[in-house]
Formats: structure tokens, C-alpha cells, sequence
């Protein structure tokens, strides 16, 4: 619903939206919300990007206000990511307008997109005038709030996909190529992009008309149904088991890698996951001067210890792994701690890291610092104790080993 339902003069003008599909298939009609306001005689009209008028309707059996739609005696047929322009002329004025609407970004309802001003021109688009004209005057980004009814060419029943049966990795993006056939017997090579998350459920589905869609998880296999509307697309992936996932990936490297004085500290970090599993390690970084010997911890929120771990043949510096004796499960969307207790200081601190923002390597989350509390926290202490303080929402580089539930 508009902001601004009734923004006009008492004026003729055409007012209209730049728009295009993902999919091929026919406009049928033209819709635009009213205000009680503008009364009168209402034309809907569909026009190329160049201004060649494609259809007209004149809309009947109109509410006083809300949405009004019209068909065309015959659907246009369109084509995929053409530039259209749906329009409709109003005698009285009082049309909806939300300036700023388009600036920036588009309206994304896959398969249709309104562009973004500047992406074709401005959007919207009008022209005065005391009869329907084509609309090539933009201003001020606005959304006069018109519509178009889509109809997508015919379903896809099949699909031939390639790779077939690929190993999904955890959080990565499999992309799918192959040729679909049609309920109209034509073929047509359809791209599916799905992103993955460790417990082989999706993050986001593509088809090829951008559509994003759910996905159900099997025991092994995990069938995609991906599609839009009538467009359809079925393909079958054999999932990889056992993912791990951690925080940081090995090659990241802290910006202070030795900032701590000579002192006995526990230092941690914040999280959660999207999705249940086990914390199967631990992990820090280590300067070359933080030597000495270094114990690994899991809590909860609230300061009870879940699991703890000795780091043994530990390299002179970088990432450092334990094992959990026993992986500990944890609960979806509810917040651990995971520390590390350093003997002799001289860890890693990067400074105003979760001030602002959160790390999200799915399905794991570290905290942004006041989301739960500050991140990351520290105890000082002779011996492993939870870590409850927090200072200049430092990143102390502690990270788990996590691996979803199955």
C-alpha cells in the first residue's frame, strides 16, 4: 500500500513503472492503486522500452479505492530481461506517489523486477497530457504504485542436470546447468543455484527465473524443488556428511596478533548456530609469544562448563586445535561461550571488532558486541574461569570446531 495515496494535481497525466521478467511469458493486465480521490476514466497501457504502445484496456467495474485491475483482450507475450513499461493515464490526477522509492534499489518479486532508478533511466516514469502518452519524464525516484499481471510461459516437468549427484560442501553455492523439458514439448536450458548450510539444508534456492524456494532434507539424498509459479524444476544431490564449520577459516589472520600483557587471562568469544550439531574442538590464534600452556573451554551463556581440553603439540604460531574428548551438542540459536585460558598473556586482541558487527560464517554466528551481552569477554585468573568481562568489543580470536546434526 502506498505511503502517499493521493499526492496529484488536478491534471491529466500518465504515470507509469519500468519493469522487466526473469521468465518469458504474456502481461495480461495492467493494475495501479486509487485513491478515493481519483475519480474519473482510467487507461491501462503496456509500451516497449523505445515507447511502441503494446496494448491498451480502459478499466471498469472500479472500487472507490485500492487496487484496480484490468485485462487486455489479448496477453502480451514478453521476453526474458527486456526492459517493459507499464503505465495507465488518469484524467483527474490524485495519484499515489512515493518519492525515493526506487533510488538505490529495485522491487525484486522473482520473476518480475521494477528496476532500480538509473538501471534503464529513471523509474518511475510519467507524461502529462489530457490522453494516454507514452511516459519518458522521471522525478524524484517515484513509485506511482502501477503493476502488471504476468502469466509465465508453459512448466517444467524434467530436468537434466549437471553435475548429477555432486558432493555438497557445508555453506557452499552449488550451481546446476542442464535442459529442462516443458508440458509444451519445448526445451530450455535452465541454470539452479542453491546455497547450502552444514546440516544439508539450503540457505537460498535460484532457478532460473530467480526464484527462491525451500528445500525438504532426506536422510542422504535432498530433493530441490526450485521454481516459481508454474516453472518447476526438480533436481536430486547426494549431500556430503559430516561437514565441519568453524568461525574463521584458517588463512585469517589477526590484525594485533600479540597485544596482551604478561598475565594469567581466559579469553572467549560469543556465538550461536542456525542449526543443531556438536562442538567437536577448539581453536586460537597464537602468537609466537604466547607460549606456556593453553586449555580450551565451552560454556554456556550463563557460566556452566560443558567441556574442556589440553592444546598439545601446538605450533610456534597460528591457528591451534584441540579435540573434544566427547563432541558436546548444542541447540540452535541459543548462545555459548568458547574460551581458551593463557598462562603467560601475549594473546591476539583486535580491538572494536564486534562494535558495530556480528561474523556470520553459516550456520555459525559470533555475536556483534551488545547483542547478548558484550563480545568477546575476558576473566583474569591463575586457572580456567568464565569469561564474563568485555573491553572494546575485542575479538580475541577463539573459534569452535562445529559439525551439524545428521
Amino acid at each position: 500500500m502506498p505511503t502517499v495515496p493521493d499526492a496529484g494535481p488536478d491534471s491529466g497525466v500518465e504515470l507509469g513503472i519500468k519493469f522487466q521478467s526473469d521468465v518469458s511469458g504474456t502481461i495480461a493486465g495492467i493494475r495501479f492503486y486509487k485513491s478515493s480521490a481519483n475519480t474519473g476514466t482510467h487507461v491501462g497501457n503496456l509500451w516497449s522500452s523505445s515507447g511502441a504502445l503494446l496494448a491498451s484496456a480502459t478499466f471498469t467495474n472500479e472500487t472507490p479505492s485500492g487496487w484496480q485491475e484490468v485485462d487486455f483482450s489479448t496477453p502480451v507475450p514478453i521476453t526474458t530481461g527486456t526492459v517493459y513499461v507499464a503505465s495507465y493515464h488518469t484524467s483527474v490526477g490524485h495519484y499515489s506517489d512515493d518519492q525515493d522509492y526506487f533510488v538505490g534499489a529495485g522491487v525484486d518479486t522473482p520473476p518480475l523486477h521494477a528496476l532500480a532508478d538509473g538501471a534503464s533511466g529513471g523509474n518511475g516514469a510519467f507524461g502529462y497530457g489530457s490522453a494516454s502518452v507514452f511516459p519518458n519524464g522521471t522525478f524524484n525516484s517515484s513509485n506511482y504504485w502501477v503493476d502488471v499481471v504476468l502469466v509465465p510461459s508453459a512448466a517444467l516437468t524434467s530436468i537434466a542436470v549437471t553435475p548429477v549427484n555432486p558432493a555438497i560442501q557445508a555453506g557452499s553455492t552449488q550451481q546446476f546447468i542442464g535442459t529442462g523439458t516443458y508440458t509444451d514439448g519445448s526445451m530450455q536450458n535452465v541454470t539452479a543455484q542453491v546455497v547450502w548450510s552444514s546440516s544439508n539444508t539450503n540457505v537460498a534456492s535460484i532457478n532460473n527465473s530467480g526464484a527462491a524456494s525451500g528445500l525438504t532434507a532426506g536422510t542422504s539424498i535432498i530433493t530441490a524443488t526450485i521454481g516459481s509459479l508454474s516453472d518447476h524444476t526438480t533436481v536430486t544431490v547426494q549431500p556430503a556428511a559430516g561437514v565441519s564449520s568453524t568461525i574463521w577459516s584458517s588463512s585469517t589472520v589477526p590484525t594485533l596478533v600479540d597485544a596482551g600483557a604478561d598475565a594469567s587471562v581466559e579469553l572467549g568469544v560469543k556465538f550461536t548456530s542456525d542449526v543443531n550439531g556438536s562442538i567437536t574442538g577448539l581453536r586460537f590464534y597464537k602468537s609466537s609469544t604466547n607460549t606456556g600452556t593453553h586449555i580450551g573451554n565451552l560454556w554456556s551463556s550463563s557460566g556452566t562448563l560443558l567441556a574442556t581440553a589440553t592444546f598439545t603439540n601446538e605450533t610456534a604460531s597460528g591457528w591451534q586445535q584441540v579435540n573434544l574428548s566427547k563432541p558436546v551438542a548444542i541447540t540452535a540459536g541459543t548462545v555459548y561461550v568458547a574460551s581458551y585460558h593463557v598462562g603467560k598473556g601475549h594473546y591476539s586482541d583486535d580491538q572494536n571488532y564486534f562494535l558495530n558487527n556480528a561474523v556470520d560464517t553459516l550456520p555459525l554466528h559470533a555475536l556483534q558486541d551488545g547483542a547478548n551481552g558484550s563480545n568477546g569477554v575476558f576473566a583474569y585468573g591463575s586457572k580456567s574461569l568464565f569469561p564474563a568481562n568485555g573491553f572494546h568489543s575485542s575479538n580475541f580470536w577463539v573459534d569452535v570446531v562445529f559439525t551439524a546434526a545428521q
